[in-house]
């Protein structure tokens, strides 16, 4: 089985495979990245988010949040986990 998706930020292609080979928590991330993306995540939080970041060198906050989501998906107990996603 062999899909293409496009990813969430860069718009570059990832393909997905199916494997016998073991799988930890991260492997999930592309299918969830992938339900996001198909059920307007990115403009809903774009459109929400209650402040905004005006430094030239500011993470966008949308990408710290969906961060910090991800590494919950993924199992993290604490924040500080979430630099490992």
């Amino acid at each position: 089985m062999q899909w293409k998706v496009t990813a969430f930020w860069g718009g570059k292609k990832v393909e997905l495979r199916q494997t016998s080979r073991a799988v930890t928590p991260f492997g999930g991330l592309v299918v969830f990245f992938e339900f996001l993306r198909q059920v307007g995540y990115l403009e809903a939080v774009n459109k929400y988010l209650p402040f905004r970041l005006t430094s030239p060198n500011a993470i966008d906050p949308v990408e710290t949040f969906t961060a910090f989501l991800l590494s919950v998906v993924a199992g993290a107990r604490r924040f500080a986990h979430t630099s490992v996603v």
